[in-house]
This record gives C-alpha cells, sequence and structure tokens, in this order.
C-alpha cells in the first residue's frame, strides 16, 4: 500500500511537486522562527551588551531583521540542489522567486546600511550642521533602481546589460520622470559646497510662510519648524531658485541688531536755558558732558580768563538744545548698557523729518541672539527713554485720538 501510494505520488508530478513545495515553506518558516527567535534575540542581547553605540545604530535600523529573513531563502535553496529527481522547469522556477526574495532582502540590508551610517555622521557634534542626508538618499535611489533593474532581468531572463541598452529610447522620459530629483540634487550641492544653510539655522521663507529653524535637509526637501511649532516643508531647489533670509551669521556674530526709531514732536524743540541746564546737569550720565559742552560754549580761555565770543546777540552763538541733548544723553545711556555690544555698530542718528515729527532712530547691536532675551533688552531700553522723554521738555509724536478731540471739545 505504501509503495503504491509513493509510486502514485511520483507519478502525479503536480501532486508530488506540491507536497515538496509545502515541505519546503514549512521548512523555511521553521528556519524562519529560529532566526527571529534565537538569532535575532541573542544579536539583540549581544549588542545591548557592547561598549560602542554603532551597532545599536545598525540594529535600530533593521540591518540585522533584513539579514534574518535571507537565512530561510539560503536553506530553501541549499535543500532544492539536493533534490535531482524534481522537475527541472519547477526548480528554476522556484530559485528565480529564491533569488529575487535575497536581491530584495539584501537591497533591504544595504539601505540599512546607508541610513545607519548617516546616522552616525549626523550624531558627530562637528558634523551635525553639515548633513549629508540628501546624498544617502540619492545613493538610496541609485541602488533601489539596480535592484529592480536585477529584479525584473531575473524574472525575464535577461542579462542586466541587455535590459539597461533596451531602456535606452526610453532616456527622455526618464530624465522627464527624475526631473525633480536632479534639481533637488543640483540644489543640494550648491547649498552645501556654498554652505548656505545648516541644520539649527534659523531662516525666513515668507513667500512658503517658513519663519523658524531648519530641523532636516533631504535630497528633495527642507523641513523648518516655525515659531509656532507648525512645520514647513520646502523643496530643495526652492532654496536656489528663490532668496531666503539666515540668521546664522546673527548667531555666529554673537549680537542682535535694534533698529527703532521714535517721532518727537517739533513743536517741542527749543534752546535750552541756564535753568533747563543746571536741572538736566543733575542727570550722571549728563553732568560731565553739560560742563564741557558749557565751557565751549561760554567762550571762556581758561588761561587767559578772557571771554572770546561776543555775547551781545545770542543768534551768534553756539546754544545748547533739548533734543540734541537727549540725544546725547541716549548716547551716554546706551554706553553704559551691559547688554548693548560695544564691539558692533552704534548709532544714534536723525532721520529726515516727516509729518510724524523727527524720527530719531537707534541702530545699535544687543549682546544676546537668544529671541526672548532680546526681546526683554528692546523692550528695557525702550520703556525708559519712552518714559523718560519729557525730562528734556520734549514730547513723543502720537496721532490724535477720540480722547484728545474729546478734550478739545471740553
Amino acid at each position: 500500500m505504501v509503495l503504491n501510494l509513493k509510486e502514485l505520488f511520483i507519478q502525479n508530478t503536480i501532486g508530488f511537486h506540491f507536497i515538496i513545495s509545502l515541505g519546503l515553506l514549512i521548512l523555511g518558516f521553521i528556519a524562519l522562527l529560529i532566526s527571529k527567535k534565537i538569532v535575532l534575540t541573542s544579536i539583540k542581547k549581544f549588542v545591548g551588551k557592547t561598549k560602542v553605540t554603532w551597532d545599536d545604530v545598525f540594529y535600530q535600523n533593521n540591518l540585522f531583521k533584513h539579514l534574518s529573513y535571507i537565512l530561510p531563502v539560503a536553506l530553501i535553496y541549499f535543500l532544492l540542489t539536493l533534490m535531482p529527481s524534481l522537475h527541472p522547469k519547477f526548480v528554476q522556477a522556484v530559485l528565480k522567486i529564491l533569488t529575487v526574495i535575497v536581491t530584495a532582502f539584501a537591497t533591504l540590508s544595504l539601505l540599512s546600511i546607508i541610513t545607519s551610517i548617516n546616522v552616525i555622521y549626523a550624531s558627530h557634534p562637528e558634523f551635525k550642521d553639515r548633513p549629508i542626508k540628501g546624498y544617502f538618499q540619492l545613493i538610496k535611489l541609485i541602488i533601489v533602481i539596480i535592484c529592480l533593474i536585477i529584479i525584473v532581468s531575473i524574472l525575464l531572463n535577461m542579462s542586466p546589460l541587455v535590459f539597461l541598452s533596451s531602456l535606452g529610447a526610453l532616456t527622455a522620459v526618464l530624465i522627464l520622470v527624475f526631473k525633480d530629483t536632479i534639481m533637488s540634487l543640483i540644489a543640494s550641492i550648491l547649498l552645501t559646497s556654498n554652505d548656505l544653510v545648516r541644520i539649527g539655522d534659523w531662516i525666513e521663507m515668507p513667500q512658503f510662510g517658513a519663519d523658524g529653524d531648519v530641523i532636516d535637509i533631504a535630497l528633495h526637501t527642507i523641513k523648518i519648524q516655525n515659531f509656532d511649532k507648525t512645520i514647513t516643508t520646502i523643496p530643495t531647489n526652492k532654496l536656489i531658485d528663490g532668496s531666503f533670509k539666515n540668521w546664522h551669521g546673527m548667531s555666529q556674530f554673537g549680537a542682535r541688531r535694534i533698529k527703532r526709531c521714535i517721532y518727537l514732536d517739533l513743536n517741542h524743540f527749543k534752546f535750552l536755558t541756564e535753568k533747563d541746564i543746571q536741572r538736566l546737569g543733575q542727570f550722571k550720565l549728563l553732568k560731565n558732558y553739560l560742563d564741557e559742552i558749557s565751557k565751549q560754549i561760554s567762550g571762556l580761555d581758561e588761561k587767559s580768563g578772557e571771554v572770546t565770543i561776543d555775547h551781545t546777540f545770542s543768534g551768534n552763538n553756539r546754544r545748547l538744545t533739548n533734543v540734541g541733548t537727549f540725544r546725547w544723553y541716549l548716547y551716554f545711556y546706551l554706553k553704559n548698557n551691559p547688554q548693548i555690544s560695544k564691539d558692533a555698530t552704534f548709532l544714534i542718528r536723525q532721520l529726515a523729518p516727516t509729518p510724524n515729527g523727527l524720527p530719531l532712530e537707534l541702530y545699535i547691536f544687543a549682546s544676546e541672539t537668544d529671541w526672548i532675551k532680546y526681546e526683554n533688552i528692546q523692550a528695557d531700553i525702550f520703556d525708559h527713554i519712552l518714559t523718560i522723554v519729557p525730562d528734556f521738555g520734549l514730547k513723543l509724536f502720537q496721532n490724535p485720538s477720540g480722547a484728545d478731540f474729546g478734550h478739545i471739545a471740553h
């Protein structure tokens, strides 16, 4: 009876090969379980005990997981070679499928290695702001294309070189399909070679609604985390095609510019009287300046004790003004402010008068680049300036409000 069943299976080619296929699948599944439960678990424990970190990166990026799938396939491949009684076409078909599977998992393993190398590279502080993720993505793309060519060549029983030569007519189509990739590659090379943007840089691109820190630079896109914690994704080539503002230079310099005007009412400008000079001389910041400038204006020669200036007509003499004295007060006040950089441009200037009054501009640099600290420094400075203006007999210009018209009516 057993002999008859054996002869039946041998005669029935389909049934015999079905049983063989089922047996190979079962053996492959058992090998896969052994590979995942024993081998992979052992590798995980070994990686966790080592002092180096690069092996952890390879494990986290599924390198060993992809390699574990190759073991059952290799076992089935080996068993097939030990069965000469199988039909050649059946063996050829199965080997073809196994070769495709091995190629696919070998490609995935190679991609995991590239990803891990990129992670290890980016983990070094000296390379953190010089990402090469875009180049690795290009390499991955090339590897995937090669893998697909090999798989198609295996399935069609063609040499990869023959297959590639047949694609010559499709070159124009391929260029059109990968147009964005080619443009992004060129943009990535230009950005890296010219050091235009790095991870961590604060950049502004109003046309894309981007205003924040660069958190990722890839082949096709650049991710920016805006200050409201939203994420803006910008095509890499757009940074070359358009314009953007990079605040990296400010951070590197260590100071941030304050450029702001206050508008003084022209109707309150006047010459200072002796009484005004004495009152303003009580400011410690102005005392030495007023003493020195008063001596110059008086025309008194310290050596001879004679007055060298004719004071009979005040129009011929130099006189102090409240707006000029206020400007010098701002100069001394800011020069003595430890939160203002003394190494950068320091300028307090008058701009051309406008219908809104005389613009008095502060062009200085705060010694802090952090946004919150910078805003606090700027607010403290202008809180003081705007409040002390009346002490110089000046008044800030402000468009009349409803309350102003109410006072006029009364």
